[in-house]
Order: C-alpha cells, then sequence, then structure tokens
C-alpha cells in the first residue's frame, strides 16, 4: 500500500482534472494569455529557425502578435511548454495540461517532504488536500506560473531537509536544481533565499554556510540566474519596482499599511476552505510543542518566508501567498492524524471539506473571440490587418495565431498605437493621439482590414477606447459594421452582455507595404515593422 499511495493519489488528481474539464479560449488574468503565447512563440522560433537571431525574431513576431511574456516572466516555463507544443500542437490545451502536469509534479515533491518528515498518513493526506485546495486547483487547470514555481520550491526543500538529515551531495545537488528550476519560472523564487535562512537557523547550522560543498553549489545557482535576472533589471527593472512599491491594478492595492500585511492571513479561509483551515490552524498551534518543533521546521520556514517576502508588496493577491499552502496542509493533516483509529476518516472529512469548498467555486469561461478571428480569416485574403480594442487582446491574439497556420494576418492593438498603460488603464496611462482627427489619421494610415472592438469594453473602458468606439459609430462613410458576435462567459460579471463589433473600411485597401510603430512603454523606445502587400 506504501508504494502505491502517491501513485494513486496522483491518478486522482489526474482524474479531476479530466472531469472538471471545460471548453475555454484563454483568458484568465491577461497574463495567461502571454503565457500560451510565449509557448507558441518558442515552438515557432525552433520551427523557423529563429533561435539563431532572437532578437529579431522576437521584435518581427510580437509586432504580428503582441501578446508575449518575454523578459516579464523567466524563460523556464516556455522552454517546457515550447517543447510540449512541439510534440503535441501549439494550442491552449497543450498548456492546459502541461500546467497540470506540473501539479502532479509538486504533489509528488510534497508527498515525499511530508513522507519524511510526519510519515505517510500524513503524506497522503496532506497531498489531497494540497491537491483539492482552492488555489492549487484553480491554478492548475489555467495556464499560470504559479502551481510550475512552487513545485520547484518544494523540490528544492525536500532536498534541503534530506541533505539537514543525511548530508549527502547529492541532496545538495538536487536542491541546487531545484533553485535554478524554481528562479527559471517565476522570479519570486528569491523567497526561497528567505525559507533557506529560517530552515538553517532552526536548525542551528550556521556553520553550512562556510561548507565548501554549500558554497560551490550556491555560486552554481546564482552564476545560472544572474544573466537572467540582470537581463530582467536592465529591461524592465524600473516598472517591476514600480509594480512592487505601487501595484499595477488599483483593485489589489490595499488601502492601508494594516490590511496589506493582513490580507495575505485574511486568504487563508479562502485557500483551504473552513474544515482544513481550522485544522489547520489548530496543527500550527500543536507544531510548538517540543515533540513536533524538529518535523515542523521546514514548513514554518515556508510560512514565513511567503508572509515576509509578499506582505511588503503593494499588490497583494491570493496567488501570491500559494507557496504557503503546502505547509498549511500538512498542520491540516497532522491534527487528523491525533484521531488514532479514526484518523482516515478525520483525514478524510479534511480532504471531502477542502474538495467540496473548492468544487463549489464556479468554473469560469470565455468562448467568442475565436469566432471573431474566423470571421476576420475568412473574409480577408493574403496579408492583413486587424485592429482590436479590448481587455482580452491576448485571447484574440491567440486565436488569430492559431487559425491562420500562413500567417499573413497581423493583429494590431489599439492600446499600443492609439494609447498605452503598464498592464492596467490605472497604472501609467497615456494618450498617443489628442483629437478626433488624429485619431482617423492615424487609422488610415494603417488602413486595417478590420476593427474589432467590446461593446461594452471588459472590465476598464479608458477614454481612448469611448473615443474609438464613438467614431467607428459616428462615421458610417468611413467604417460599416460587418458583424456583431456575442461573447459568452460563465461568473465573470465585468463581462456580461459584452459583443464583439466588427467594423470594415468602406473604401478599398490602399496596395502596397504598411509601416507599424509600436511604442514600448515598459522598456522604452519602439518596435518597427513592416506589413507586407497582398
Amino acid at each position: 500500500m506504501s508504494r502505491a499511495a502517491l501513485p494513486l493519489i496522483l491518478l486522482t488528481v489526474l482524474m479531476m482534472h479530466v472531469l472538471m474539464a471545460e471548453p475555454t479560449e484563454p483568458f484568465f488574468n491577461g497574463d495567461e494569455t502571454r503565457h500560451v503565447m510565449t509557448g507558441i512563440f518558442v515552438a515557432d522560433a525552433i520551427a523557423d529557425g529563429g533561435i539563431w537571431h532572437p532578437k529579431s525574431y522576437a521584435e518581427r513576431y510580437y509586432a504580428q502578435y503582441p501578446a508575449l511574456g518575454l523578459i516579464v516572466w523567466p524563460p523556464g516555463f516556455y522552454t517546457a511548454e515550447g517543447a510540449a507544443m512541439l510534440a503535441f500542437g501549439r494550442n491552449f490545451e497543450t498548456g492546459r495540461w502541461l500546467a497540470i502536469a506540473y501539479c502532479l509534479l509538486a504533489c509528488t515533491f510534497l508527498y515525499r517532504l511530508a513522507f519524511l518528515t510526519h510519515g505517510r498518513f500524513v503524506a497522503v493526506i496532506a497531498t489531497l488536500t494540497f491537491a483539492f485546495t482552492r488555489e492549487i486547483v484553480f491554478f492548475s487547470r489555467n495556464v499560470m506560473l504559479e502551481v510550475p514555481t512552487l513545485a520547484f520550491v518544494l523540490m528544492a526543500m525536500l532536498h534541503l531537509e534530506r541533505y539537514l538529515q543525511a548530508m549527502r551531495r547529492r541532496d545538495l545537488v538536487l536542491m541546487a536544481v531545484g533553485c535554478i528550476l524554481a528562479g527559471l519560472h517565476r522570479y519570486d523564487a528569491v523567497l526561497l533565499v528567505l525559507a533557506f535562512g529560517f530552515r538553517i537557523a532552526f536548525a542551528r547550522r550556521w556553520d553550512l554556510l562556510a561548507k565548501r560543498s554549500v558554497i560551490v553549489a550556491g555560486l552554481c545557482v546564482i552564476a545560472i540566474l544572474a544573466p537572467v535576472y540582470a537581463l530582467a533589471v536592465w529591461e524592465i527593472g524600473g516598472v517591476q519596482a514600480s509594480a512592487a512599491s505601487q501595484g499595477t491594478d488599483a483593485t489589489t492595492v490595499r488601502a492601508n499599511r494594516f490590511e496589506q500585511y493582513t490580507y495575505l492571513l485574511a486568504t487563508l479561509w479562502a485557500q483551504l476552505g473552513h474544515v482544513a483551515c481550522v485544522a489547520a490552524v489548530i496543527g500550527l498551534a500543536l507544531s510548538f510543542r517540543k515533540i513536533n518543533r524538529a518535523k515542523s521546521a521546514p514548513y514554518w520556514s515556508l510560512t514565513l518566508a511567503t508572509l515576509l517576502f509578499f506582505a511588503p508588496l503593494a499588490e497583494q493577491e491570493s496567488r501570491h501567498a500559494i507557496f504557503w499552502i503546502p505547509a498549511w496542509c500538512v498542520w491540516a493533516a497532522d491534527v487528523a492524524g491525533l484521531f488514532s483509529r479514526w484518523r482516515w476518516v478525520a483525514g478524510a472529512v479534511i480532504v471531502g471539506g477542502t474538495m467540496v469548498w473548492s468544487l463549489k467555486q464556479p468554473v469560469p469561461w470565455v468562448r467568442g473571440y475565436s469566432a471573431a478571428a474566423d470571421y476576420a480569416l475568412t473574409h480577408s485574403a493574403g496579408p492583413g490587418i486587424v485592429l482590436f480594442d479590448g481587455h482580452f487582446s491576448g485571447t484574440i491574439v491567440y486565436e488569430l495565431r492559431t487559425q491562420d497556420r500562413e500567417r499573413r494576418l497581423w493583429l494590431v492593438r489599439a492600446d499600443k498605437i492609439l494609447y498605452g498603460s503598464r498592464s492596467d488603464p490605472s497604472h501609467g496611462y497615456v494618450e498617443y493621439e489628442t483629437s478626433d482627427v488624429a485619431i482617423l489619421a492615424r487609422l488610415a494610415e494603417l488602413d486595417p482590414d478590420f476593427i474589432v472592438v467590446e461593446e461594452p469594453r471588459a472590465r476598464s473602458d479608458p477614454p481612448m477606447a469611448q473615443r474609438l468606439r464613438q467614431l467607428l459609430t459616428s462615421k458610417p462613410d468611413l467604417y460599416r459594421l460587418v458583424a456583431t458576435i456575442p461573447v459568452a462567459s460563465n461568473n465573470l460579471e465585468w463581462l456580461a452582455n459584452t459583443k464583439l463589433l466588427v467594423y470594415q473600411p468602406t473604401k478599398p485597401r490602399t496596395p502596397g507595404e504598411r509601416k507599424l510603430r509600436i511604442p514600448m512603454l515598459w522598456q522604452g523606445g519602439a518596435i518597427d515593422a513592416l506589413i507586407p502587400p497582398k
């Protein structure tokens, strides 16, 4: 039974995701579409030979498909995703199943860590509870980077614990590999520095910091990650610092310092659900008993590192605290073990309560942007331009790329050429055109085959987006409405009644090449491209 426990857990988690799978277009948080499109970019770069001249290839690719996550996030996930897409197809589903594979990997490392510290029972209950928590379920069925990073954070913590117990060089090497892989998936894997510091302090093993093999392992981690992080600091360091200190979305910035530092603690109830949360808090209290201190140290370390790393940031979201969920699940499972003969029943109550809490959350989905991309492709010939304005620009970029095997259409975003912002209209909003005459002149210069706009615009409605829609409506002699495509969604109130309006210029397109210039607010400068003629 002991050997079969982990495979059975992984099979259970996999079946849950199979049964919960919901057809959708990529949309979550804006980030998801960037993660999917960057994986497609990597696959295309390998197939096209773009890896031999990466800068020019990336700039040209971004000009046509402006929804990439290059440099904004490290390259680890995109490398794995690009390889998977070469093998299984350049589509959203490949990215989704890759995210689930990372979830299974995280479950594996958590099971082994909990087994090492607490034994088989706690390992089984903690891993199942972890897999069914709201955050893990949600971020495993979306193509996001939190769960992949967490998998390697757990790998590093597992091998650190093994190293502290047996002092084997193999575990030191694997711990360093875990640190490198975590750091190549998200920059906030830096929290491992805090976690390791706390763990060494709890073990009172400061002597390890002077050990030659430990110093060499640390230098190897730094040597591999330093170029990646240095490039990010060089290109977007100022913007990232601003995001950390001021936030990029007004809805995620807390009102005062007290709320900022207590927000993550307040999210625990929602992350775990009622049953697991109560058990976990009791488990934390019991972890300070002398008999429990040694085995609780890695989980104290992970919890403290998460709290101290993310609490000072201006932007607060519950997904940031995903790194402490394994610790709370272990403490909850440890409480179930106190029931002795009834421990499996108590464990089942904790797992079942967590599952019910998570699965009653509606599964959000969005559909409609695929139809807009299909309309543009069906009603155009040769190279062309689709100008889009709306919240889900990445979604229609993805749909155009995956439906257009010849890559003949270019997607131009209005929030890149008419106005712009850094991540969210509430942060760094600028307008590049100041009058209706200037807007119409810019549209005439671009001469798009179609203009697609959200009506009403999802989530936010910047002034320039409003002016663009008003101009399209008031100038039937220049642009005629040719299609109205409904957007269907689930559990997204701000997307209710949204439609995609497709406009087409009344005058035939001018022959010849068209110049495209995209200002880059994050990095500064601009990207220039020539769109070929028909």
